[in-house]
């Protein structure tokens, strides 16, 4: 992940279908909150279950609504047959080409997506002067 610069990986099973969802973050947590190495962990033990997933002829709308309804930033892309075949992520969405004079409405609706899946921020813990 490191060396591709990817920060996220789907997990697969033997016949290709996507089972889980894996990020960087996922594998700190998993080594830290459990005190191991990361030579010690499985990737089964830290990965994301229960993936949302889209098709390839699904709409960037579509797709939008699902990632604002599980506050994710990829989502898998299957075939009929559940098997991976790629990833679409919100900065992919941002990026998409979309008609003439229509750049702004993309990225207010990548902006809209973004503040849906995150969290909202706690007020700043210090102390008043």
């Amino acid at each position: 992940m490191w060396e591709k610069d990817c920060g996220c990986l789907p997990v697969v099973d033997v016949a290709g279908r996507v089972v889980g969802m894996i990020t960087d973050r996922d594998i700190c947590m998993a080594a830290y909150t459990r005190g191991t190495p990361l030579g010690g962990e499985t990737v089964e033990s830290a990965m994301t279950r229960g993936v949302v997933t889209c098709g390839p002829e699904d709409t960037l709308g579509e797709v939008e609504r699902l990632m604002k309804t599980a506050q994710v930033r990829r989502i898998p892309v299957v075939d009929d047959n559940a098997k991976l075949i790629g990833i679409i992520s919100l900065s992919d969405m941002a990026r998409a080409e979309t008609h003439p004079g229509q750049h702004g409405e993309q990225l207010v609706g990548a902006a809209a997506t973004l503040s849906k899946i995150c969290r909202p921020n706690p007020a700043p813990a210090y102390a008043a002067d």
